[in-house]
């Protein structure tokens, strides 16, 4: 099969340059637009946070630390989070309201992976050998 193209002295002239180009480069700009928009809407942002826990206290870039309390981590509703953690001891790790644990020690690192599906302020504890719960961290989910 020839595929046969029209020679430029047979395409119709309107003054304005090429329509047809033009209609096509604004027609993909505006679906980009679109696309972009929907994404953003249909999922949040993709977040990462590296959280050491130094003996027993949380430490990070993305951390805030009020004086007095936790540190807490803030993100919007409908964003994907991974927390990355290390530690200098053996502990259980405990993400209240998402019900998501996770086992860290010096000889192994671990991460927690969800969407941010509820707003509202979450603990991250430790749970120890004896029982014992600590806030070391907390999350705050702001609606979009």
């Amino acid at each position: 099969m020839l595929l046969q193209v029209p020679h430029p002295s047979q395409i119709k002239a309107t003054g304005r340059g090429r329509p047809v180009t033009r209609r096509i480069i604004l027609g993909v700009a505006v679906n980009l637009v679109l696309l972009a928009r929907a994404l953003s809407a249909w999922g949040g942002e993709l977040h990462t946070a590296e959280i050491s826990l130094v003996d027993g206290v949380a430490r990070g870039e993305a951390l805030s630390a009020p004086s007095g309390h936790a540190p807490t981590l803030v993100l919007a509703q409908g964003d994907t989070i991974e927390l990355r953690w290390t530690s200098d001891r053996d502990m259980v790790l405990h993400l209240h309201g998402y019900d998501i644990e996770a086992h860290v020690g010096p000889e192994r690192n671990a991460a927690m992976a969800f969407e941010a599906r509820a707003a509202g302020r979450f603990p991250v504890e430790t749970h120890d050998a004896d029982g014992r719960h600590r806030v070391v961290l907390y999350i705050e989910m702001h609606p979009k």
